[in-house]
């Protein structure tokens, strides 16, 4: 059985078609667990259970939809499978990736068509006959 706890993710989104226009400048970082958010001449850290960017393909930070599911939601599943409840949720503003990070494209489907995969993919265990 899985072990149950509360995990707590962050993933920063790439820039809208928007924000490149205007030249914005990217005020948030990652670095490992830390997501660092710069306000004004501040930098201001928050740590958690993992953080992920969505920026640069290349970096050791990057979440592919892959490997966010694994963080996520893969524990979640495999405790479905054995009976216990779970929950993913995600929370942001408008605009902030939440129905990318979890319903994906079809090239890269995000969290919940991966849990439907994995729940309603898979044949059923056979169950041993009463006959024996």
């Amino acid at each position: 059985m899985v072990e149950g706890r509360m995990k707590v993710a962050v993933r920063v989104r790439p820039f809208s078609d928007r924000e490149v226009q205007l030249g914005s400048a990217c005020v948030v970082s990652v670095s490992g667990q830390c997501t660092v958010v710069q306000v004004g001449s501040e930098l201001r850290r928050f740590d958690y259970d993992a953080s992920f960017e969505s920026l640069d393909h290349a970096s050791p930070s990057f979440g592919s939809q892959g490997r966010v599911y694994e963080f996520v939601a893969a524990d979640i599943v495999k405790g479905a499978l054995d009976g216990c409840n779970g929950c993913v949720l995600a929370y942001g503003g408008t605009g902030t990736g939440k129905t990318y990070t979890m319903m994906g494209t079809a090239d890269e489907p995000g969290i919940i068509p991966r849990v439907a995969r994995e729940l309603f993919g898979r044949p059923a265990e056979a169950e041993p006959s009463p006959d024996g």
